[in-house]
């Protein structure tokens, strides 16, 4: 009974595994499979206790649906346009000139034809998960017909996609009342990043031309290059020199961003970071009312960890840590070599490409994220220990100067990388292991004609009947009798061809 026992854990502990590739490979679609995992997670998902803006703990369920109710319908109800909303609306549309062509204009308007419905009835994906987020509609109303030419048949028709729209709080299973919501784009809907970069265009021309006459200072980097903000969708960066004169006008100018658009500055997330080391922050920067970063503290900002102190961040060491902790996430032991690859691909290299965008990092960091990223695709354990299969071709493919076999560096798992690596072995016989088999079996002509044939046929091709495949993934012992080969140290090489091979027919 407990082998039976161990069994049943052990299979349930695969399941899961997985359904963690699947998860891997559908990701966040829109599919079937990703609304029964919300589904699942949003009955889990209980409120017994919510905090109000004045700091009072609030238990009572009753109190608690109120407060949300009455919380999110103040949130989203349109603001009245009073005489300071047209003047802050004028002002911050003074630096707008963009206009859109008439041409433009005219195709925006353009009755869209059959196929092209049809078209977007093909691609359109199933199962759409509305939500609010963004700026509202009337700031759109304001902008477009003033400044960027939008005609209004065009205006009409993106205000009934977004105004009438009611929302209700899920709270512990239970739907409260519906509300009207005059402000927000629907996520998932293909108009909602276009409509706020255009409700955005105002204050970055406002911010350039406070830049431009010197009310807000921008960064100089030296070269004449200088840095005045970042904008990467909802997450700005603005960057100014410590002046009193231009913090105080960059706030004033945000301070009319919350007037025109409705929208409010989140000061509990946004903070001030003073770019230099060893830099004081002088007393009244702690009068504008967000957080300081002190001199010890390290902050993130687009993944990338920074802090006021030089080299007081070990990016590096968060970047392995990151990965490794992805790759302990798994079980590597009982993934499959094609789960790994999905793990690598989906789970493991984002983390690492996206990482390189945003940081420098030094050249031992890539030797390590490659050892843990090789490492995790062998199935190796906390011991070092790992599958003899997996062991045996993981040893020919690592280089020579790292005790290998130096037949070619598999220091990125892709096939297009593999093949021409390969392709780089059969040119190279002196210094490969795979030259003196391959000069044996073929001619030198014949050596052109076998990449052409990797190239186009990929890995369809076979050695002795045996597919490429299946031999990147063969154990040692068949590997050796495949290719007929026998441990030679003699002659320098570590391995050698035996003396008694009479087919000289292989062919890929």
């Amino acid at each position: 009974m407990e082998e039976v026992r161990e069994l049943q854990a052990w299979r349930h502990h695969r399941w899961r595994i997985t359904c963690r590739d699947k998860f891997l490979a559908d990701g966040d679609a829109c599919t079937g499979y990703f609304f029964r995992r919300f589904k699942r997670r949003r009955a889990k998902t209980t409120i017994t206790k919510i905090k109000t803006a004045e700091g009072v703990w609030l238990e009572k369920p009753q109190e608690v649906r109120k407060e949300l109710q009455d919380n999110f319908s103040l949130l989203f109800c349109p603001h009245e346009a009073t005489e300071d909303y047209h003047k802050a609306r004028d002002l911050v549309l003074s630096d707008t000139n963009q206009r859109i062509t008439q041409e433009q204009a005219a195709l925006l308007v353009e009755v869209p034809s059959d196929s092209e419905i049809f078209e977007s009835l093909l691609l359109l994906p199933s199962g759409k998960s509305p939500g609010i987020d963004g700026m509202g509609p009337e700031v759109l109303r304001s902008l477009w017909p003033v400044h960027l030419g939008f005609p209004m048949q065009f205006i009409m028709a993106v205000r009934a996609l977004q105004e009438d729209a009611e929302s209700r709080i899920l709270l512990n299973g239970q739907m409260l009342s519906p509300f009207r919501v005059s402000k927000g784009v629907r996520q998932g809907c293909p108009l909602s990043p276009l409509l706020y970069v255009l409700a955005s265009i105002p204050v970055i021309n406002a911010l350039k031309k406070e830049n431009a006459r010197g009310q807000i200072a921008p960064v100089d980097l030296g070269q004449n290059i200088s840095a005045s903000c970042i904008c990467l969708a909802d997450d700005p960066a603005v960057f100014t020199e410590v002046d009193k004169a231009s913090v105080h006008d960059l706030i004033n100018l945000l301070n009319l961003v919350e007037v025109v658009s409705g929208g409010k500055i989140n000061k509990f997330k946004s903070k001030v970071f003073l770019i230099g080391s060893g830099r004081k922050p002088p007393p009244w920067l702690r009068e504008v009312g967000i957080r300081l970063v002190g001199s010890r503290d390290v902050t993130t900002y687009l993944g990338a960890q920074l802090t006021t102190v030089w080299g007081g961040v070990k990016n590096g060491t968060a970047l392995l840590e990151k990965l490794r902790a992805k790759a302990e996430h798994y079980t590597p032991t009982l993934l499959p070599f094609e789960s790994r690859m999905l793990v690598l691909k989906h789970a493991l290299f984002p983390t690492l490409i996206y990482q390189l965008l945003v940081t420098r990092f030094k050249k031992n960091t890539f030797r390590q994220a490659d050892k843990v990223l090789r490492e995790f695709l062998w199935s190796t354990d906390s011991h070092g220990k790992c599958k003899k299969s997996l062991a045996a071709w993981e040893y020919l493919t690592m280089p020579v100067k790292w005790r290998g076999a130096g037949i070619f560096a598999a220091e990125q798992f892709q096939v297009g990388l593999i093949c021409r690596s390969l392709l780089k072995a059969l040119h190279d016989p002196v210094s490969s292991l795979w030259g003196p088999i391959l000069a044996w079996c073929f001619l030198a002509s014949e050596v052109g004609e076998l990449g052409q044939a990797l190239f186009v046929r990929g890995f369809q091709s076979s050695v002795n009947g045996c597919p490429v495949v299946s031999l990147l993934l063969s154990s040692w012992k068949q590997f050796v009798s495949l290719f007929f080969w026998s441990p030679d140290p003699a002659n320098g090489r570590p391995w050698g061809l035996l003396e008694d091979c009479e087919d000289s027919s292989h062919a890929f």
